[in-house]
């Protein structure tokens, strides 16, 4: 109902705050096919250019784009780069310590990365903590046996500004390519997307 307020009133502001109320986390496709309708208005408005610009940026990091490329600090320290995993399906896994529904969902994760791990697919986890020695213990806490990164920035973090998160957790998976082929697949979502891929 919201969705339908919003696109039959594009020449009103009153549109614009109304689909402001919709989660960019569930209606992303939808926000940036609004925002698109809407650009050449409301141009001296400040919340309408924010909110253009934020939907650029989640069009960006849409399935069917290229990843956009990022290099981070391993856990040890030393630099990991996105292009290091090309020739690999690689899932990128947005999440933190602090984070109870990313803990929640670690064992899925598990499960799925020891199911697909020896058919050309890895995951790359992506912390947003700010201490190590946290990070550290809930990686070994949750056996999360693939690579880890981090800025140590929380939501400050340039990689996690780079793919819009705005919520925890969030995953990408990247085909050998490059390419974003699904977004934050959890549970049975993950492994049905995976079985079906890699054969």
């Amino acid at each position: 109902a919201v969705l339908k307020v919003a696109q039959e009133n594009t020449s009103s502001l009153a549109g614009f705050y109304v689909v402001n109320l919709l989660n960019p986390a569930e209606y992303e496709k939808e926000l940036v096919a609004y925002s698109d309708k809407i650009k050449s208005s409301f141009n001296k408005n400040p919340a309408v250019t924010e909110f253009l610009m934020r939907m650029a940026k989640l069009k960006s990091v849409q399935i069917g784009q290229p990843a956009p490329q990022f290099s981070i600090n391993s856990v040890d320290g030393k630099p990991l780069k996105l292009s290091d995993f090309k020739g690999k399906y690689v899932m990128l896994d947005f999440w933190a310590s602090w984070c109870t529904p990313c803990r929640q969902e670690n064992p899925n994760v598990v499960r799925a990365y020891q199911a697909y791990k020896d058919k050309n697919f890895t995951i790359l986890g992506i912390s947003l903590d700010k201490d190590v020695a946290a990070w550290k213990a809930a990686i070994a806490a949750d056996n999360l046996t693939w690579a880890h990164a981090s800025d140590l920035k929380d939501f400050d973090s340039p990689t996690a500004v780079l793919y819009s998160i705005e919520a925890i957790p969030s995953s990408f998976i990247i085909d050998p390519e490059g390419k974003i082929v699904a977004k934050n697949l959890r549970g049975a979502s993950l492994d049905d997307f995976l079985n079906k891929t890699l054969r």
